[in-house]
């Protein structure tokens, strides 16, 4: 017997006295559905057993909660195995969540409940707002974290404003006014909402709010971009690898631990065969790595230069602009490469011709004393391998691995040694920090990437703390 959530009200269906239900979690499923699911067996605690599943995403909010306050999280298993909750912890979590979806119409609420009580027994025109209509009213005005109690007062203002002050009410509106302050001082005083200040908000507005909190958490403080900084980009067609340009870069390892935080991330096993040159590193103007991280200002993975010794070089746009250039002029080649991410990856993937690669055809003035074999470039092998593709696309926030092959170098590359019992290395973690980094934490549930980790805490011998 199936009952969908429509279904679980008002439906009575004589089930077995041994039954056993599953009641499936939805990530923000509050009391009355819970309960109105629950209450489909009516022997419930008298031999009727309820089983509660849920996806990775529900458990993930639950460990979350469970682990509120504490500095050290649960064992591992304990973002995917249900066995380690209780009924308790998913109740917790249920009146969590109408706490919370109570406190969103709060404020309508007493909004609706002032305006009925401003314009009681009073003349019809002022039960006619204003429509707003202009772009400004809507979207001029910044959203900013206010509590419940700051959102009511500023209506009682305007509503008040307009019909004439608390005095102009009579003992029984006077007397609603007052349980509903009292009501949202009670209910709301630890709560905050996003607003715009707009006293006539209405409830249209405030779905607007909810859908645009996480952009608003999320958005980073501006920064002045770095000046980049040319360089003798000729120089690379006579360099075997890139350390040996002329001028300083950085392992992907290295980066890492210089310009990213949490600091476990610099243990993750990056490919050795991956650098980046300042200009692709600094981002911000008077960035400062004792203070900051660039954790937000990451820029993005576009233009990839492969040397000879199998090396490849992360680029800026602007880098990538100039060596363009370079490669475009024919002659001979140096065994070099350009080519872009995207198109390299989706080669790789589909194990085809690789597209939009752009060998070196430049004249070297002595390219008959090349120290090494130019190379022919007729398969994707011999651009890049799967490990340093597994590591570019970990580091670019990519939650799809197509391959099998890069699955398993991804594996290894998130597949770190214990340091001892208080090691709090876990891939998971690592993985979900480098996805909201690029803004892409939304994509780590069900994937491959959330599928891989899953499996290397399954590991023998991995006690990850998650």
């Amino acid at each position: 017997v199936i009952f969908e959530e429509p279904r679980c009200r008002g439906t009575d269906l004589k089930l077995r006295t041994e039954a056993v239900a599953l009641l499936t979690l939805a990530p923000n499923i509050c009391k009355d559905k819970l309960m109105q699911a629950a209450g489909r067996l009516r022997k419930l605690g008298r031999n009727q057993k309820l089983e509660i599943v849920g996806g990775s995403d529900v458990f993930s909010k639950l460990r979350d909660l469970s682990n509120k306050g504490n500095v050290v999280s649960k064992l591992r298993h304990s973002f995917f195995n249900s066995s380690n909750f209780t009924a308790t912890n998913v109740l917790s979590w249920v009146m969590k969540n109408t706490v919370e979806s109570n406190v969103v119409g709060l404020s309508n609420w007493a909004d609706q409940g002032i305006f009925y009580a401003s314009t009681h027994k009073k003349k019809p025109s002022l039960c006619i707002t204003d429509e707003t209509l202009e772009l400004g009213d809507f979207y001029g005005k910044s959203f900013e974290k206010v509590t419940i109690t700051d959102i009511v007062d500023s209506s009682l203002d305007f509503h008040m404003n307009r019909t004439g002050g608390l005095e102009e009410l009579n003992d029984d509106m006077n007397a609603i006014v007052g349980k509903i302050r009292e009501r949202v001082r009670a209910y709301g005083k630890d709560f905050y909402l996003l607003a715009t200040g707009c006293d006539e908000e209405c409830e249209r507005e405030m779905e607007l709010e909810i859908e645009r909190e996480e952009e608003c958490e999320v958005e980073m403080p501006s920064m002045k971009p770095s000046n980049e900084k040319r360089w003798n980009f000729i120089s690379l067609f006579t360099s075997y690898s890139p350390k040996q340009l002329p001028i300083y870069v950085h392992s992907l390892k290295e980066f890492v631990r210089d310009f990213i935080k949490p600091a476990n991330l610099a243990r993750v096993n990056w490919s050795d065969n991956i650098y980046c040159t300042e200009n692709f590193a600094n981002t911000i103007a008077n960035w400062s790595g004792n203070s900051n991280c660039l954790n937000g200002y990451l820029r993005a993975v576009d233009f990839i230069v492969g040397f000879p010794s199998d090396d490849i070089l992360l680029v800026s746009e602007y880098e990538a602009n100039d060596l363009l250039k370079l490669f475009w002029d024919p002659t001979s080649n140096t065994g070099h490469t350009i080519q872009n991410f995207c198109f390299l990856r989706r080669s790789m993937d589909n194990s085809c011709e690789v597209l939009l690669l752009c060998p070196t055809r430049r004249n070297v003035d002595d390219s008959n004393a090349l120290p090494w074999q130019p190379r022919r470039f007729n398969h994707i092998e011999t651009v890049t391998d799967d490990q340093s593709m597994a590591s570019l696309q970990l580091f670019s926030g990519d939650a799809t691995y197509s391959t099998s092959m890069r699955k398993d170098a991804l594996k290894s590359v998130l597949r770190v040694k214990k340091e001892g019992e208080d090691d709090d290395y876990c891939p998971k973690t690592q993985a979900e920090e480098l996805l909201e980094m690029r803004g892409k934490e939304t994509t780590f549930f069900y994937s491959d990437l959330e599928k891989i980790c899953v499996a290397l805490l399954c590991e023998p011998g991995n006690d990850a703390k998650n």
